[in-house]
This record gives structure tokens, sequence and C-alpha cells, in this order.
């Protein structure tokens, strides 16, 4: 037997929907439940289609958020709502979803049944989070196209006086920008889409009494937000993610090398450098330089001064406990010899 020296494998692809839901895990959650073809529904967990409807019989899917209780939204933050009207119960939403896996697959063959998968004693689960795509004609008369890959994200779309809905915007490769989750999506080039951040058309804060339309979902009185995320910081994320999607290095990974190299040559140079890498991360994201004790501190020290380890978690918890205080240790910064012709 003649063996192919190059080893291959079918990925087995399934198309599908994201669907909004809440997932009601101690808060309410906003989230995109995915939908395919073989009737497999993932809802921070996926098996089939019967244990889908179970979860929203037990209340782990929520299709209404309870008057006076908060939405968590991933990227944003909390919305307190005074009140809400809702589009779906429980027994209206199971019904979509089965009509979605039916405009996918309408013949409603090779549907999934689950079956544990059992490896040395442990059940396995497996991750069913979709992958944002697009397609793009390639010609004229698309004859053929192709699929441009992307992020996804929240942000408030501000569509009258006090009136927002609560959006996804979509990231593509091709720098293109899709606001979605609405009945028309649009979509737009990042300039134009910077253009709105700048205006307040897109937002990440929504006033006291604003009215807020959850696209497929429902509309909700807003009392208040709690947020401390810019509409500026967000724009900062979306072109980290344009970085990484078309393979070159975000804003964090900069700012990494920037540290190590001022490490080894700790100049005011370098230091500026680090200083200028570090304010072009989005504030949210700036913590994940450094690793989950130390987070950013060790930045912020070099950059500001060596004050700013008093704003660490672990320095402030042992100073509040009476156990002696951590010390960060940075070089000190030396004038450049370059400098002096």
């Amino acid at each position: 037997m003649i063996i192919p020296g190059t080893r291959v494998y079918r990925y087995n692809r399934k198309k599908g929907f994201a669907v909004p839901a809440f997932i009601h895990n101690g808060n309410y959650f906003f989230v995109d439940i995915y939908v395919y073809e073989d009737g497999r529904v993932e809802h921070w967990g996926m098996r089939d289609f019967d244990f889908f409807v179970e979860k929203v019989n037990e209340g782990w899917i929520r299709l209404a958020v309870p008057d006076g209780d908060e939405i968590s939204i991933h990227g944003l933050g909390r919305v307190l709502i005074s009140s809400g009207k809702w589009t779906f119960n429980e027994t209206s939403f199971v019904e979509y979803m089965k009509n979605l896996v039916k405009v996918l697959n309408p013949d409603m063959t090779n549907l999934y049944h689950y079956e544990p998968i059992e490896i040395d004693g442990v059940i396995h689960g497996e991750w069913g989070k979709g992958a944002v795509y697009r397609e793009v004609a390639e010609d004229s008369q698309a004859h053929s196209v192709k699929e441009v890959f992307g992020e996804t994200l929240n942000l408030f779309y501000k569509t009258g006086l006090n009136s927002f809905q609560l959006v996804r915007l979509n990231i593509y490769k091709d720098y293109m920008v899709e606001i979605a989750c609405i009945e028309n999506p649009v979509l737009i080039g990042l300039e134009e889409f910077k253009q709105m951040a700048l205006s307040g058309e897109i937002c990440t804060m929504l006033p006291e009494n604003a009215v807020l339309q959850i696209y497929g979902l429902g509309e909700v009185i807003v009392h208040n937000t709690q947020s401390r995320i810019s509409a500026n910081d967000k724009v900062l994320e979306i072109e980290d993610i344009l970085r990484r999607l078309n393979g070159e290095k975000d804003s964090i990974t900069n700012c990494r090398n920037i540290l190590l190299k001022y490490r080894d040559n700790p100049t005011t140079t370098v230091k500026n450098e680090l200083r200028i890498a570090y304010e072009k991360i989005p504030a949210h994201n700036r913590k994940f330089v450094g690793d989950m004790d130390v987070k950013d501190t060790e930045v912020r020290m070099i950059i500001y001064g060596a004050d700013e380890i008093k704003k660490w978690s672990h320095y402030q918890a042992a100073k509040e406990s009476g156990l002696k205080l951590p010390v960060i240790n940075i070089p000190e910064t030396k004038d450049d010899k370059s400098d002096v012709s």
C-alpha cells in the first residue's frame, strides 16, 4: 500500500444564524445564540435541539428581562431598565428557532442527535460559536464569491432624539464595518464609521429614559447605563481587531515588545516609545499588557512614576491586611548616549 506523504483532513462546516437572546446566569447576559443547519444550538454549551428546548424551559435562556433589572452587555457594561416590551415567550421562541433550522435545511435531514464524548471517564463538551463572515462577489457577474471573515462587538446606534438600537458591529478583514442586529444592516467603510463615532451616532452610553430597541427581542426604557468605555476606545479596539485579522501586531503586542526593549535598554527614547504605544491601547484593554497578576502596573510605573504601584490591587490588598508590601523592580531610565554629539 502506498501512503501519501501529506496528511489532510476534511472540516465539517455547518452554516447557521446568530440570534440575540439572554443567558440568565445570575445576571441577564445579552448574547448571540448560534443555530445551525443540523439543528444544533450553541448557548454557552452545545448539544442538540432537544437540549436547547430544555434550557429554554428551565430559564437558562431567557427572552425578557424583568422591569428594574439589569442587562449585562459584553464590551459595553450594564444597562438598568425601567420597563420592557418583549417579542417572544418560550413557546414562540422555540418555534422561531425551529423555523430557522428549516430555512437552512428545508428537508430537516441529517439532524444531529447528541451522544456524550467520553475520554478517560471525562465527558467533553464542544465549542459552537460561529465564525462571522460575509460573501463578496469576485467579478461583476457574481459568478464566484469569496468569504470575508471578521469579528464582532456590541455598540449603541442612535436612531432619533432619544432612541437607540443595541447593535452588533461586524468588523471584516477588508476594513468594512457592518452595523447589524437591525432590520436593515448597514455596510460602511472604517473611516465613515469613525465619523459616526465622532458625531455620537455610534456610542457606548445612553441617557436616562432613552428608548433602546433590541432587534428580535423587544424594546426597553433605560434608567441608566454603567460603562467606563468611550466611543474612541471602541474605535481603537476595532483597529486592533483589523490588525489581528490581517496578521499584524495589535497595540498590546506592540507595547509588550517595547517593554522588553526598555528592559534591555532603559533610555528616555525607549521610555517615550513605550508611553506612546501604551496610550494607543484601548483603555479597557491596557490591563492585558502584563500577566494576570501585574497587569499594566510595571508599564505605568515606568511611564508615570513609581507611585503607580500603589494603584495595584496586590499592593492595596497587602497594605489593608498589614502584610509586607509587594515590590516591582524597574530599571532606572538613563539618557540616550546617541543624543550626545
